[in-house]
């Protein structure tokens, strides 16, 4: 009986992840090859940026910005995200929560 079903849980769990692995089919396209050429933009068209484009982005913190580990590191790459979207011509509008506990739902 135990071989029975170590044997049977074993081919569950090889046909779990074989229903779970990436496989080449033509359902796995990524979205971008599903679309026309025509309706693509170039990859480098050098066209000007958008200007006046605004985004709109959440972040929540489990500290406060003055901890200096994990937060202070989120408040740093929030800073480099918008002067890197800023140079595009992109305005990033931030909501952030401070001091929202891990376990909290």
């Amino acid at each position: 009986m135990k071989k029975f079903l170590a044997l049977l849980l074993s081919m569950i769990l090889v046909l779990s992840l074989t229903a779970c692995g990436g496989g080449g089919g033509e359902d796995s396209k990524p979205a971008d090859e599903s679309k026309p050429a025509d309706t693509q933009p170039p990859a480098d068209s050098g066209s000007e940026p958008a200007e006046g484009k605004t985004v709109k982005v959440g972040l929540i913190c489990i500290g406060d910005e003055n901890d200096q580990g994990y937060t202070y590191n989120f408040i740093r790459g929030k800073e480099a995200a918008t002067e890197a979207l800023a140079a595009k011509g992109i305005t990033v509008e931030w909501v952030t929560k401070w001091n929202i506990g891990e376990d909290s739902g």
